[in-house]
């Protein structure tokens, strides 16, 4: 019982319980044969134990398991697509139970605990606690289709240090290291993020729009021609650690700096949009913005043309972004919602007012605060979100930060 309870138990050491607590319970229930009520008693009990979202169910659940493989009913767990993380996150939790009087954390359990029905609840609750997240493998694994963040507004930070920082090109696998990255997604979560918006291709160049550019998973860097595989594992990895990390993720498919991906033929934009939404589709919790600054670089006839096609291949959220206070594609069939572009320097007044107005607008389609403020994590930007937030009756997502 002992060696069980302390497979059990790494689910709490994953969330940061201390081990006294844990050792507590295995004292506890060393011995006594109905220890699944005595689990839900002590789970219910311990304070340090409250606000655990895997539930008592999957607990029980894996428990039974794993006593019909010990007795030899049914074979271990086979055909987990998490085998690799498993065996790393085993040996990490393993080295935190250290104090556990040198038992040896059963492996068979731990295989149960990581079990494909209950995986989905897993990766994210371990990403909102102090484990380091590299031991996530280079091949793709299953991650949660749902947003992570239920009941939540989109909360987003994309812009830092006067626009020098453009979280847009996260993804980008040519200039952005895969340590720049994940600095770039502490930083959004320490500033407040619970969503990121990405890029999946811009071949601007390393200015402007483009700071961080380019991204893509094609060889040219653009948006046709072979598939780099290198770079497509790399950007599978990323948007896994995001998911990873409790974020939900929104894809923007054409830059505005981009004028080959852009002008190319319609044939080479669908079969890229295409892909990417075969590639990434999992991970697009919020959907997909298909166009920045839209009106910029792409005819109207053409984004219609686009919009159709993304329609076609995802029933989520189809977004639209335009030029400073522009609306006009918001009639375009297929497009869900307006990314409303405010411009710089508005007083929160006047984001409050324009929000209204704009809402009104593009009604029955969605309104989003998108872009508002060059340093997202400032004071002022956070007052003019939190103005549009008020706004919009706290319903429609920010891009700049709020409070």
């Amino acid at each position: 019982m002992k060696k069980l309870l302390a497979g059990i138990s790494i689910a709490y050491l994953a969330i940061g319980c201390a081990s006294t607590d844990i050792e507590k319970m295995i004292s506890q229930l060393e011995g006594i044969e109905n220890a699944e009520e005595e689990i839900i008693s002590l789970i219910a009990d311990s304070e340090e134990l409250k606000g655990f979202s895997v539930s008592v169910e999957d607990l029980l659940r894996g428990y039974q398991h794993w006593k019909e493989i010990e007795a030899g009913h049914v074979s271990a767990v086979t055909n987990l697509t998490e085998m690799a993380i498993a065996e790393e996150l085993f040996e990490i939790l393993k080295k935190q139970t250290g104090s556990l009087d040198g038992d040896a954390i059963s492996w068979s359990m731990f295989k149960v605990m990581l079990n494909p029905d209950a995986w989905a609840q897993w990766l994210p609750l371990l990403g909102k606690f102090d484990i380091d997240l590299d031991w996530l493998p280079d091949t793709p694994i299953d991650v949660p289709v749902g947003p992570s963040n239920t009941g939540e507004v989109q909360s987003v930070y994309f812009l830092f240090d006067d626009a020098s920082h453009i979280c847009l090109n996260d993804l980008g696998t040519v200039n952005v290291s895969r340590d720049a990255f994940k600095a770039s997604v502490k930083r959004q979560k320490d500033a407040g993020a619970n969503s990121v918006w990405w890029f999946l291709s811009n071949s601007a160049r390393n200015s402007g729009t483009g700071r961080g550019a380019p991204v893509s998973f094609y060889a040219n860097n653009r948006i046709w021609g072979p598939v780099d595989q290198a770079k497509l594992k790399e950007m599978h990895w990323r948007c896994q650690y995001a998911r990873a990390q409790g974020l939900d993720i929104m894809f923007w498919m054409f830059s505005d700096k981009s004028s080959d991906n852009s002008r190319t033929s319609i044939a080479n934009q669908t079969a890229y949009l295409q892909k990417a939404v075969e590639e990434f589709g999992k991970y697009a919790t919020l959907g997909y913005c298909l166009v920045l600054e839209a009106d910029e670089h792409m005819s109207k006839d053409r984004v219609t043309s686009l919009a159709k096609v993304m329609d076609g291949l995802t029933d989520k959220m189809i977004w639209i972004h335009q030029l400073p206070g522009r609306t006009s594609f918001i009639t375009i069939d297929g497009i869900d919602g307006m990314m409303y572009q405010f411009g710089w320097g508005k007083s929160e007044a006047e984001m409050a007012s324009i929000t209204k107005s704009r809402i009104r607008e593009v009604a029955p389609k969605k309104f989003a605060a998108s872009e508002y403020n060059r340093s997202s994590d400032t004071h002022k930007a956070r007052s003019q979100g939190s103005a549009a937030f008020k706004a919009g009756n706290e319903e429609i997502p920010t891009g700049n930060g709020r409070f």
